[in-house]
Formats: C-alpha cells, structure tokens, sequence
C-alpha cells in the first residue's frame, strides 16, 4: 500500500465593501481597511494593507492583538492559529466649521455670557471678574504681560478666578445635531505664579473635562469629547478651585467641531487543509467490500470532500469515510471552499486485492398479481467450484436457500453472495425482479334508473380489448355475465363490474348502482255523475294521494280532449258521456287513468189532466180524471187557481168542488223531471127563468087561452102541470 500526497493552495484576495457609517464623514475622510486576505498555508506572512483618505487626526487598528503594529496602515498579521480574525481601521477627524462664536474673542465682550463681573483697565478688577483685552497687566499690575494665543497681538479671556468653586466665568449655547459626536477645545496660560486655576467644561450641565491650567504664558490646548443628546448644546467653563490667592488665567481660541470617524473593516481567514487517508482492515479477496477511511482529515462547515479512483470502485461515500472494492489508486480530495475560495489537498493509496471471482444471476419470471413463482439461478463462472450461497432478503425466499437456484414472489432487488470455500473470496451478485401488477381501471357508463319509459338499463365498460382483459358483470341476482362489453337487464340493485387483465391477473372492481322509479300517480275521479232536471250539469272532482313530482293531466271530456295541464283542477260538464283523466309523472314517465260516466236522465214523465168539466146545480163536486205513470218514483201534486179541492190532492183523481183552473204536476223522483197540465172546470149553477105572464082568467066562452111564456129561460127543459 502507498500513500502519496498532494497540496493545491489558492490565495484568493477581495475586496472588502462593508463600510462603518455610524459617524459622520468628514469631506473626504474614507478609511480603507483593504481586501480581505485567505491563505491556505498558516506559514505565509499576511500583511495588511491599509489606506486613509482625506484630512485624519489619528487611526488605529483594534485589535491590536496579533498584529505587529496597530499604529502602521500596513501591519504584518502574526496570528498563525487557523480561524477567522477581523481587523477594523479607525480613523478620526474634524469638520472644518467652528460652531462656537467669536471664540477667539477678536470682537470683544460679545457672543457669550458669564457669571462672573466684566471689568475693563483702570477699573477695579479682582476674584469674580473678567476682561477681553491683549494684554493681561494692564487689568491687574500683578498680572504678567502676554501675547494672545492667536496672533501674539489679539484678544484672549482675561480671569480672576473666583472663590467660588464652580462659578461660570464663560458660556454659549450652540445648534448640535443629536446622536453627532463633536469636540470642544480652547488654549489656557497663567498669568500669575501662584495657584493655577483649575477649569472645567460642562455640556448642558454636565461635565465633559477638567484640566489645570498650564504656567505662565504657556499656552496648552484641551480637549473634550461629547454626544450631542438634544439640538442645542450649553457649553460653559468654570473654575473649581476657589482659591483666593492666585488662580488667575487667561483663555484664547475656544472652538467647537462636530467630529468625526470612518471604518473600515478586514477579514483574515488562517485555513491549515490536512488529509489523511488509511484503510482500517484489509479484505481478504477484491470482492469484499473495505472501508477507506480518512479520519485526521479537516473537518468544517465549509469542507467538503470528493472521493475517486482509477480501477476501483467507490460504493458509498459519507463525509471522509468512504466503502470500497477492488483494486485500485483511492484518492480523498479535502477541499475548503468559501465564496470564490478554494482551497485543495488530496491524498491517495494503493490497494491491490486477491483474485476475485465472477459470475452472473440469472431469473426467470416477473411478479404478478397472481403470485406467480419467480426462479433466480446464480451461476459462478471462476473460482474452485465449492461455494457457499446465502440469498437475501432472506424473508423473501420462498425455497433454495444456501443452494445456487431461489424462487420468490415478491419483487425488488435480491443478492447472493457466493463465497469461495477454498479461497474466501465472496461475490455478490444482485438482480432486479421486476413486476408487473398494474390494475386495469374498471370503468362504467350507462343508465342508472328503471322508469315507465324505460324498463331496462344498458350499462357499458370503457375498457372494450376482450383480447387483453377479462370483463365479468355480476347482476343484482348474483347471475354473471362474462365477456362482454356491453349488457342490458331489468334488474335493479348493484351491478359489479370485474377487470382483469389476462396478462398479469390483476384485476379491479366497479359497483354501479341502479334505481328503480316507478311510482305511479295515484288519482281518483269518483263514481259516475248524471245530469238530470234539478243539476243540468256536474262537477268532476278528481282527488290525488298526496305525491311530490312534477305532473302533467290530461282531460278527455264528452267535449273533446283538453290541452296538457300542470295543476289539478276541477272540471264542469253539461254534457254525457265518458271522462278520462290521465296523470303522468314527467320524471319518471308512469301514467295513472281513471274514467267516470256521465249520464242525461232528463226525461218528463207522459201525463192528462183530463178534460173541462161544469159544475151546476145538479153536480156539486167533480172527481177529476187526470192520468200519468203510476210507479213508485212518481210524486203528483194538483193545485187550483180559482177552484177548490176537497180531497186526494195527491192523486190523479181528486175531488174538487169548485169552478177554476186545476194544474196537475207530476215529478219523477229519479231525475227531478216535472210534467204540467191543467183543466178547466166551470159552474153554471143560475136558476132558469119561468115566465107565463100575468094570471089569466079561462072564460067560458074560452076554448082555448094563450100563455106568454116568453119571457122565461131559453133552451131550458120545461115541463107543464094542468092541461095545456
């Protein structure tokens, strides 16, 4: 076994383009902290390279630890440890305005405000008091003769220092922008030997700096920082010794800028690669599988690794271990990559492994639906001829194990590893039985519904190659129907369609399900109507049992037919004959009929009243002969006009007994039909006049005497007494 190894370094260089805009920037201050820098090799020397542009105070680089100097722009990184170091340039400047006003006092006691007493030369002058002049003598004789601090010839601030402490001798409030940060700075000297005063700054009431003035005539600067909190600052000094002897100073050039600061910052990444590549145990022949392993190799988020070879062959791989089998030139690649970074180192080994052997595994059969046995023969073609097989699955093997010939039903991958008892070399052979259980998909389409217009349903398969798949319908009955695509019945219930194919026996099912609808109508004319003389016609009133559906009626009245009907209605006939009412269900198509008879009993019964009759004085009462049917349905009546009846109003002969009109009426009871007729009855009851005259006398002489009897009643019987 060897083992070589191989080292490719890419030193990658970008540039960095975070930039720090916490601060304000002053015009042109940009602070460049320079690329970021990768090395693979934690030997190299990385030197930083740093730029400032524009006007700066100061810079440094924090931190300062691994780095050869954080005062330089271009330190060398002295940090070897692998890792990722960051490096941040600070610079510092100034704005160019002065905020403060006339803060070099060249326009005299103006522009701020103090709490001490303004005095002027000649005046008196002492602890509390301040003046704005050139020469600090000539306020107090005691006091020594300076330049000011600008010019050697200007103003400066003249003070007595108060006793005091803390007495405001200077302040001015001026705009500031809040979160800035800005510095304050003036010039201070004594003007008297004894007891320098001690000043303080104070920003909105809070301090910010204290120094102590510098000796006589020496003017020193101070400085003092602060954050702007609100949008005007209140900037005063004050001295806070109070001492009384002494402590007399003068002040010159005090300014305000707002400040200052541009970041900059730098990546350094230290990668120390390694790559180790070992074979834990050795195989014992090149068909067994070994592991490669590359334990001590780099490891990381950002590492990954490739693994090859030339003849061998890598079965799996995970991380920087790996399986193997064969001969061969392994070789594990160790690669770092960050972004555009790349960073290799490969090693490699050699194995050369025992003869191995060969051979092949052969089957015969798919799996099916119908489990059908698939034969797996393994064949080995080198090797001393006395093996050993194991098959596996070993749960899948239905008979042959530890022989060279397995059946199986299941499909998927099946293996055999052969191993040689003389050498020990094993060879696994695998095969891939395949299946074939794909349903078919029954399918049905036809008529779900028996009804009055169709008796029977005609239901189809969408699946119609009988030469591929078997159809098989089973009816509601249980009865089978097979081979056939298409059927016909009148059966209702649950139809099954069985599919299945010939070729791998699976097979699917399909229920369909067919209804039956044939609920008829349920209508009702009643019994037969007549029409008679009392109703000259009758109402048909037809009665349905109470039923949902959408129904249409059809009317045949002794009329004629009628038009469709959507509503039940009540029908009027004058005529007779036979109605028809017929009611279809229109979603169904079942139809209901029912029929009545209309009948014309109308017909007036035969009858006489008789003949006129006379009442006189002989006949008192008549007995009228009326004459007509005489059955059971026969009602007679007789009433009068005029006249009287005695008795047997209800009869054909009843006895009347005065003159006046009769009128008989007959009524069948059957069909309340009525017959009239009448007669007339008179009376002559007027007694007849007799009349002969006056008496008469018959004289002797006399034979024969006339009798006037003119003047009596004409066409009367007469009859005479005596001899006439």
């Amino acid at each position: 076994m060897r083992i070589k190894i191989q080292v490719i370094i890419y030193i990658i260089l970008f540039l960095s383009v975070n930039k720090s805009n916490l601060f304000s920037q002053c015009a042109g201050l940009d602070a460049d902290a320079g690329p970021d820098l990768f090395t693979c090799d934690p030997a190299m020397m990385v030197q930083l390279m740093g730029s400032i542009q524009g006007t700066y105070k100061k810079f440094m680089w924090t931190p300062s630890v691994g780095l050869s100097n954080a005062q330089v722009l271009d330190p060398m990184v002295t940090q070897k440890s692998p890792g990722i170091y960051k490096f941040k340039l600070t610079a510092e400047g100034l704005t160019s305005t002065n905020l403060v006003t006339n803060g070099d006092f060249e326009n005299g006691n103006s522009g701020f405000s103090s709490e001490y007493n303004f005095g002027i030369p000649g005046s008196p002058f002492g602890p509390d008091w301040y003046g704005v002049g050139s020469n600090p003598h000539d306020y107090n004789t005691g006091f020594t003769t300076c330049g000011d601090n600008t010019s050697g010839g200007g103003n400066m601030l003249i003070v007595d220092g108060s006793t005091t402490p803390g007495k405001r001798f200077w302040c001015q409030t001026v705009p500031v922008t809040v979160g800035k940060t800005y510095q304050l700075e003036f010039y201070s000297m004594s003007v008297f030997p004894v007891a320098p005063g001690v000043v303080t700054v104070t920003v909105n009431g809070t301090n910010v700096g204290t120094t102590t003035v510098s000796g006589m005539c020496d003017w020193v600067k101070f400085e003092a920082c602060f954050v702007a909190t609100s949008g005007s600052a209140q900037i005063c000094l004050s001295e806070v010794s109070g001492i009384g002897y002494g402590n007399d100073f003068a002040i010159d050039d005090i300014a305000l800028y707002e400040k200052c600061i541009d970041e900059d910052e730098v990546i350094v990444e230290i990668v120390d690669l390694k790559a180790v590549l070992n074979i834990p145990k050795r195989p014992k022949c090149s068909s067994e599988v070994f592991d490669l392993a590359g334990i001590g190799s780099s490891t990381g988020p950002k590492i990954r690794y490739e693994w090859s070879t030339d003849i061998g062959k890598i079965i799996s791989q995970n991380g920087f271990n790996a399986k193997a089998k064969g001969s061969g030139t392994y070789t594990l690649k160790v690669i770092y990559t960050n972004g555009t970074v790349i960073c290799e180192k490969e090693v490699s080994i050699d194995y050369m492994a025992p003869d191995e052997l060969f051979g092949e595994l052969k089957g015969i059969g798919i799996s099916n639906c119908r489990l059908d046995t698939i034969q797996l023969d393994a064949n080995v073609l080198t090797g001393s001829g006395d093996y050993t097989y194991r098959w596996s699955p070993d749960s899948l093997i239905l008979i042959g194990q530890n022989t060279d010939r397995a059946k199986v039903i299941q499909p998927g991958t099946y293996n055999v590893t052969v191993t040689d008892k003389t050498t020990g070399c094993e060879l696994i052979l695998d095969y891939e039985v395949t299946q074939d259980t794909l349903h078919p998909i029954a399918t049905v389409q036809g008529d779900t519904l028996i009804d009055c217009t169709k008796n029977a349903v005609a239901l189809n398969s969408l699946l119609t190659d009988t030469s591929r798949y078997q159809l098989i319908w089973t009816k509601p009955d249980q009865t089978q129907i097979k081979d056939s695509v298409k059927i016909k019945s009148n059966l209702s219930g649950k139809y099954t369609l069985t599919v299945i194919d010939k070729k791998n026996y699976c097979q699917d099912t399909r229920d369909w399900n067919v209804k039956v609808d044939s609920l008829f109508p349920q209508i009702d004319l009643g019994s037969d109507l007549v029409i008679d003389c009392k109703n000259n016609g009758v109402n048909i009133i037809p009665t349905e049992t109470s039923q949902t559906g959408m129904f249409g009626y059809y009317w045949n009245l002794p009329t004629g037919a009628l038009n469709k009907e959507t509503k039940l209605l009540d029908k009027i006939s004058t005529q007779s004959g036979q109605v028809i009412l017929k009611v279809i269900n229109e979603q169904n198509g079942c139809a209901s009929s029912d029929t009545l008879l209309i009948k014309d009993v109308r017909q007036l019964p035969i009858i006489d009243a008789g003949v006129n009759d006379l009442l006189t004085c002989k006949i008192n009462s008549i007995n009228l002969q009326g004459s007509g049917p005489t059955n059971a349905n026969t009602k007679i009546n007789w009433t009068t006009n005029g006249g009287n009846i005695s008795s047997n109003p209800n009869s054909y002969t009843p006895i009347i007994n005065k003159s006046g009109w009769y009128i008989m009426t007959v009524t069948d009871t059957s069909n309340s039909c009525s017959s009239i007729d009448s007669v007339f009855i008179d009376e002559n009851k007027i007694a007849p006049v007799a009349q002969l005259g006056p008496d008469l006398v018959f004289k002797c002489s006399d034979t024969l005497i006339a009798i006037n009897a003119s003047g009596s009643s004409q066409e009367v019987t007469s009859n005479t007494t005596g001899r006439v």
